[in-house]
């Protein structure tokens, strides 16, 4: 008899883990729950904090963009379960399945939510599967609430949705996932005592397919590097002086305001100035970048948020003619903007460009100089024929 009772529970924990696999568990470590009408033990996940249910939440970036000030919410809400799903639930020895279609309860709504900031660029790694940089965060939601509902091993199914106010945040793998918590004993001593706890959940999407969180990507810029051949998204700020009187050696200060950037920009300059620039916060979206730049230099940045704007300002040009700084909307493919400066004035004969004086003067005293030579010349000239006469 005793034989016989072994292999039954045997058989028990065994479709148990099956079931779990079925519905997606993404628990790794393994409890002894006791499953409705039976005192032998069904084989599930546990849970490292009581009551607690934890996923990851993970955001992808191209090599040229940073981790962005964000919060991105989740809403649990009671789902209604269909019979396949329900099925390998009572295979696994849970009969007791509150959906929101059960009568006398009324299920409470679970939230929480997950923030990243432009401190976290330190946290970042590079996917495995993608070969993006990433970076994960644990998101915690607290289900005690569901413990006090019951008096018996109970399956409580919801829908998990993930939501941002963030335009620059996309899913990439759906906005959904099948949650199922399960309430029960954790061992034998909470069986003898009858103390509920959750002890496990399942993370599935709309197919099935387990899942340990959600993943998304960060959309920034949709403009492509000045370069065809770079896979990178840029603005790129130019600098050009032309007239008579343009020095392509004076260096010009420029400012770059980009309002709706909610991670840090890359800059460089194609010169040798030095570039400063401020960090976006969550309160301020507003990202000031300075630097300075002469005939032929650049300045290029990187990683701007989609749906934000740039304007672009010369700080006090002097007495060059200079383009005033125009609001560019980061998706309207304005991807390299030339700022030319020109100076023209009427100069003496010969002086074209003020940088190219010293060669004129030496023109001018060649010029004399072979001025003298002839009167020296018609001086001999003149001497020689009062010689001779």
């Amino acid at each position: 008899m005793k034989t016989k009772t072994r292999k039954t529970t045997r058989i028990l924990c065994a479709s148990s883990i099956a079931a779990m696999t079925l519905l997606g568990s993404v628990a790794p470590a393994l409890t002894t729950v006791a499953a409705e009408g039976s005192t032998t033990a069904a084989t599930v996940g546990d849970t490292t904090t009581p009551n607690q249910i934890s996923f990851d939440k993970k955001i992808l970036l191209d090599k040229n963009e940073n981790v962005p000030n964000t919060t991105i919410s989740y809403e649990a809400t009671p789902r209604a379960v269909g019979s396949t799903e329900k099925d390998a639930l009572e295979h696994a020895g849970f009969h007791n399945v509150v959906d929101d279609k059960t009568p006398t309860f009324t299920l409470p709504t679970l939230n929480a939510t997950t923030t990243f900031s432009t401190n976290d660029d330190n946290d970042v790694s590079i996917d495995p599967t993608t070969g993006k940089k990433s970076i994960t965060k644990q998101t915690n939601i607290t289900a005690s609430s569901l413990v006090s509902l019951v008096n018996k091993p109970t399956v409580f199914t919801y829908t998990l949705t993930e939501s941002t106010t963030d335009g620059f945040i996309t899913d990439s793998e759906g906005k959904t996932r099948k949650l199922n918590i399960f309430v029960g004993y954790r061992n034998v001593d909470d069986e003898n005592s009858h103390t509920l706890s959750v002890v496990d959940y399942t993370l599935a999407d709309e197919n099935g397919d387990k899942k340990s969180g959600f993943v998304n990507n960060y959309l920034t810029s949709d403009n492509p590097d000045p370069d065809p051949n770079k896979n990178t998204k840029a603005i790129k700020v130019t600098k050009k002086v032309t007239g008579n009187q343009g020095d392509q050696t004076k260096y010009f200060d420029f400012k770059v305001t980009i309002t709706g950037q909610h991670s840090k920009v890359t800059a460089t300059n194609s010169g040798d100035s030095k570039v400063n620039d401020t960090t976006p916060t969550a309160s301020n979206s507003t990202v000031i970048v300075t630097t300075q730049l002469k005939h032929g230099e650049s300045l290029t940045l990187k990683g701007l948020t989609k749906g934000a704007e740039y304007k672009v300002e010369e700080i006090d040009p002097g007495e060059y003619e200079s383009l005033p700084g125009t609001p560019h909307d980061v998706g309207d493919n304005t991807a390299e903007t030339v700022v030319t400066n020109t100076k023209n004035g009427t100069l003496p004969t010969g002086i074209y460009l003020n940088h190219k004086l010293p060669f004129n003067i030496l023109g001018v005293a060649l010029a004399g100089g072979a001025v003298a030579l002839i009167a020296k010349k018609r001086h001999e000239d003149v001497l020689e024929d009062e010689d001779d006469e």
